[in-house]
């Protein structure tokens, strides 16, 4: 039947009951027709309601002619009313075991225990999975108290009150007796609230947690087995200082007295040999500075004595020191200063060695142009607030600026082939700089050149004269 067709239809398009004193000359439809080739005269339909929705229509035909009788028109409407409630009600009862059915299959197929307790603490529900993580029966646990039955951590718990107030708690224990002696459970609780929002319990979940446990163990044990050797390799490396500087400075002072007193002596292919023992002597020697500084550095043996430095100073002593350094021809190294002493409570040996690894790095990678070492004082109040490293070399790809202060790393796989070196420098002067207290930054474009600036930070200024 469709809405609209005949009385019926009508009806139950419109809600509202229909009574036809004479089928033949009124609506048409299929009912009807049937009804009057019966010889009934007279038509009836009541709309069934549940709730403002219709769900059927109930028609009825009588033979004989006449008019509205509204005692029967009440009492068919009463009918289909109490019809109406009775299917609504039928409706609501098969959706409500439907969905206890879905609330069932979901809660046996849960991989956590699911447990809902009333506001006394009183186990009111348990699902398949809490009986397994328990080991006990459900009638072992409902109407227990859960504090009673299931593990609980010392510093877990919220108060009744806590609760009321919509607090929830997580936490997780060992499970030390019983069948899940061993075994990790993680147990969450919070507020269960009824229709009217009002809190009537708890609604907790008991999960086991034991695989992630043991993982999370293993990554630990993983991690103190790796930081106990690396310290121990710090500490042998550190300790190695002594036995590996002193052959090497041997050989090197060997051979710069053998070139100092050989002339008449040797011949050139001779003295040859002993430049290229020297040079060689000398980067071994970097190098083994290098690495001993980086384990003295994990093995936190930085050894910091601070004291009034003159930075201007200090600066013109570093281009003093450098301007013997191997370079591109054409390159110049400069010192820009105030003009007025400018010093400051710090570790001179710390500062210079981080400005020569800068400046040395510099003038390697510049073919022409200029390095220059800069202080940089406030204009108003005279005080440091840098020292700028820069230079007019290849420079650094934007995507590598992060990586080439970490030990070993350069700008890319060709530089180290090209201009030699560890890749230690930027990472020994980068940490330097934070145990001095300082920051180290780079500002780099490719084919530009670079600066390095070396932010003083908390550093104080003094006027009187360095010692």
């Amino acid at each position: 039947m469709e809405r609209g067709d005949g009385m019926a239809g009508s009806v139950w398009g419109r809600g509202e009951m229909a009574w036809v004193e004479d089928l033949g000359s009124s609506l048409t439809g299929s009912h009807q027709e049937a009804a009057v080739a019966a010889g009934f005269h007279i038509g009836v339909a009541v709309p069934v309601m549940s709730g403002h929705q219709v769900t059927a229509v109930l028609c009825f035909f009588l033979p004989a002619a006449g008019r509205r009788d509204q005692r029967a028109a009440e009492v068919l409407a009463t009918v289909a009313k109490q019809l109406g409630s009775m299917i609504l009600r039928k409706r609501v009862e098969t959706e409500l075991r439907e969905s206890e059915a879905r609330l069932r299959a979901i809660m046996r197929s849960m991989k956590e225990g699911l447990i809902i307790t009333d506001l006394d603490d009183r186990i009111q529900f348990v699902n398949e999975r809490t009986l397994e993580l328990t080991g006990r029966t459900e009638r072992e646990l409902i109407g227990r108290q859960a504090s009673d039955m299931l593990p609980v951590a010392e510093s877990s718990g919220v108060s009744k009150r806590q609760l009321a107030q919509g607090h929830s708690d997580r936490y997780e224990v060992r499970v030390t007796n019983g069948a899940l002696t061993g075994a990790w459970l993680e147990i969450t609780g919070g507020p269960l609230a009824n229709a009217d929002g009002v809190i009537v319990g708890t609604l907790g979940t008991v999960a086991d947690v034991s695989d992630r446990k043991r993982y999370e163990e293993a990554i630990l044990r993983a991690r103190d087995a790796a930081e106990t050797a690396s310290r121990a390799k710090s500490d042998f490396l550190s300790r190695m200082s002594h036995e590996l500087r002193t052959p090497l400075n041997s050989v090197i002072g060997f051979a710069r007295v053998l070139r100092r007193n050989g002339a008449g002596q040797f011949g050139k292919d001779d003295l040859t040999y002993l430049d290229r023992i020297q040079a060689n002597g000398e980067h071994l020697l970097k190098l083994v500075n290098d690495l001993l500084d980086v384990a003295k550095i994990e093995a936190g043996r930085v050894t910091i004595e601070r004291g009034t430095v003159r930075l201007d100073t200090l600066v013109r002593e570093i281009v003093d020191q450098l301007e013997g350094q191997p370079r591109a021809t054409g390159v110049v190294l400069r010192a820009e200063v105030p003009t007025a002493a400018v010093a400051v409570e710090t570790d001179a040996r710390l500062l210079r060695q981080v400005l020569i690894n800068l400046a040395g790095n510099a003038l390697r990678f510049t073919h022409q142009g200029h390095v220059v070492i800069s202080l940089v004082v406030d204009p108003v109040t005279r005080r440091p607030n840098r020292i700028d490293v820069s230079d007019t070399g290849i420079g650094i790809p934007a995507d590598r600026q992060r990586a080439i202060f970490e030990p070993f790393e350069q700008a890319d796989s060709t530089t180290s082939r090209a201009y030699g070196g560890t890749g230690l420098g930027l990472s020994i002067a980068r940490s330097l700089c934070e145990a001095l207290g300082y920051t180290l930054t780079l500002a780099s474009k490719p084919g530009e050149g670079s600066t390095f600036s070396v932010y003083l930070g908390g550093a104080e200024l003094f006027t009187g004269e360095a010692a």
